[in-house]
């Protein structure tokens, strides 16, 4: 029997450790990247791939069962099995991890699978189930990179669609704001046209015209007065050419 090592495949996806979890436990989800494939995500749960290509003498049928040992929701998944015409399990570790950077958006998904060194092929089998994860794991990664990206982009049109909305909410705040001023506003006109000051100024006016007119008119008539005695003091010319002084 032949030394060998473990299984190791690893992808990135561009996307959160929810997503891509949902993706491997959903069963409409997993189908567009594992068909064949059934995962009840909890301890003790089954797992099963069955699958078959080929015809004739060259026909390959895969059927594979296991129990789930390790079940941390959104993080591992742990699980044995082995193909129906196996004597032997092996055991597959499935994690999930945020990218390097930490960043929320990018997940580093790694599969390992040891047990191998049980049969008398095991080469054969390393190489086959190397492959195989490696092929999975690049459909996981680009159906989950669709959905994110779909996600994405109905995230924008919805902001989009709703910017005007948020812009005719800010209009009418500022008219609602504007609107106890203008009633100030008019208020304050109209309350100094109905004003008693506004009332009275005209009349007042009336009145000081024509206390001027009374005024300059008895003036007049006092200076007519004075005139006239004075008229009615002296002597006219005619009584002065007859010596007539008597009218003082």
């Amino acid at each position: 029997m032949s030394t060998v090592g473990l299984v190791l495949a690893s992808k990135t996806a561009d996307a959160s450790c929810d997503l891509v979890w949902s993706h491997i436990v959903d069963a409409d989800l997993r189908q567009g990247w594992w068909s064949g494939s059934q995962i009840e995500a909890k301890l003790g749960g089954s797992v099963r791939e069955h699958w078959s290509e080929g015809s004739g003498d060259s026909k390959v049928v895969r059927d594979a069962t296991g129990v789930i040992d390790v079940c941390i929701s959104g993080h591992v998944l742990g699980f044995r099995w082995r193909d129906a015409v196996d004597a032997h399990d092996t055991e597959v570790l499935l994690t999930l991890r945020s990218g390097d950077s930490g960043s929320a958006s990018s997940t580093d998904i790694t599969v390992t699978e040891t047990g191998f060194g049980r049969f008398a092929d095991a080469s054969e089998r390393i190489a086959d189930a190397q492959q195989g994860w490696i092929d999975l794991l690049t459909a996981l990664v680009a159906a989950v990179n669709a959905a994110e990206l779909e996600a994405r982009a109905t995230q924008a049109e919805n902001a989009t669609e709703a910017a005007p909305v948020a812009d005719f909410s800010e209009h009418s705040a500022s008219d609602e704001n504007m609107a106890p001023n203008e009633e100030i506003s008019s208020e304050s006109s109209s309350d100094a046209a109905n004003s008693p000051d506004a009332e009275m100024a005209p009349a007042a006016v009336d009145e000081e015209a024509a206390e001027d007119d009374a005024d300059a008119n008895a003036a007049g008539a006092d200076a007519d007065a004075e005139a006239e005695a004075e008229s009615e003091g002296q002597p006219s010319f005619d009584a002065l050419l007859r010596g007539d002084v008597s009218g003082r």
